[in-house]
């Protein structure tokens, strides 16, 4: 049954979570202090960081504000995709 969501490409992964792990530990930030500051569970912000799901741009922005830095430092957007 086909489904209305449109499909996903390789290419449309957001590879942040590397960025956002380094920034992490780079701060002293515990992962489960950004989880609860950000109003997500440890467990998908640890899934974030492996790379295995995409964090919405609001959750980026969160995230950046979080860590004190730029949204662009964990953030590797495309045109078109606005945070």
């Amino acid at each position: 049954m086909p489904s209305d969501a449109p499909r996903r490409s390789p290419s449309d992964t957001v590879a942040n979570g590397p960025a956002i792990r380094a920034i992490r530990e780079a701060r002293g930030v515990r992962l489960g202090i950004l989880a609860r500051d950000c109003a997500v569970s440890s467990s998908y912000l640890s899934n974030i960081e492996a790379g295995r799901k995409n964090a919405s741009p609001a959750l980026l922005r969160k995230i950046a504000d979080r860590l004190q830095c730029p949204l662009d430092a964990i953030a590797l957007l495309r045109p078109g995709r606005a945070a």
